[in-house]
């Protein structure tokens, strides 16, 4: 008896901690979002790089989906540097780990949407978001500190990419996780946030993994083996001003970098 038990407690917990990983995570009430602020900067010579992995086979006119073509409000993508760069998230070794991962989310509708904790984000606009572990201001989640650093360091150069189309609901999915993930470690760090994003939204057949242990490095392997043709150097327009996370509040605009 105390057997049965024993394996009847062991079922009971395993069910629990399935249920507690695959609960969705809390939406954010439109009414807590704030307007990020619009940078000022000249960026005609942005690179148009881009895989979109499940593009229709209609053509994006002036870098929006039309409505007709595909219900995409949004675009993800996914890059992660295999390269020893100075500007990666931990102060590691990036010849062994590679340099950074994160993602950018780019309005590809005809009206304002919501990023993360941000509303407001205007057709055409861009986001990145990723984790960091090194800055002073900050342990977790930053928005547009990668734009930052590609605009004013020309940083991620070897940077791979791949891009996915998303729904209005794959949005405030993405979103969700956003806002539940203002975190890093050296064990979840920001390759695991890019990848958790990434797979939180598309398609089972089009996920991807950051590796054992999780690094820059082993995503942009697994980029490049999923996504023949991955781009080097794709798009990171710096189009708003650089926030942190406050768990699930209000961001917080950075003092350092302005």
């Amino acid at each position: 008896m105390k057997r049965f038990l024993t394996l009847g407690s062991v079922i009971l917990t395993i069910l629990a901690v399935f249920f507690l990983v695959s609960s969705p995570l809390p939406a954010v009430a439109a009414s807590s979002l704030n307007t990020p602020e619009l940078t000022n900067v000249n960026q005609t010579s942005v690179s148009d790089k881009v895989l979109i992995v499940n593009a229709p086979t209609s053509k994006l006119t002036s870098g929006m989906m039309s409505a007709s073509v595909v219900p995409a409000v949004a675009m993800i993508t996914i890059f992660a540097d295999p390269t020893n760069g100075g500007t990666g998230s931990s102060g590691g070794n990036g010849s062994t780990f590679g340099t950074h991962a994160f993602i950018t989310v780019k309005n590809m509708s005809q009206s304002n949407i919501n990023i993360g904790r941000f509303s407001g984000i205007a057709p055409g606009k861009t986001m990145s978001i990723g984790t960091w572990g090194n800055k002073s201001e900050h342990t977790g989640l930053w928005y547009d500190l990668e734009s930052y650093f590609v605009y004013y360091n020309s940083a991620y150069a070897g940077r791979v990419s791949a891009s996915y189309l998303i729904t209005a609901a794959q949005l405030n999915t993405l979103n969700s996780y956003i806002t539940n993930n203002d975190r890093w470690s050296l064990a979840t760090n920001c390759s695991s946030f890019a990848a958790g994003a990434w797979n939180s939204v598309v398609d089972l057949s089009y996920s991807l993994s950051a590796g054992i242990p999780n690094t820059p490095k082993n995503l942009s392997n697994n980029i490049k083996a999923k996504f023949p043709g991955a781009p080097i150097g794709g798009s990171v327009p710096y189009d708003y001003l650089v926030y942190y996370a406050n768990g699930t509040g209000v961001p917080v605009r950075s003092s350092i970098y302005r």
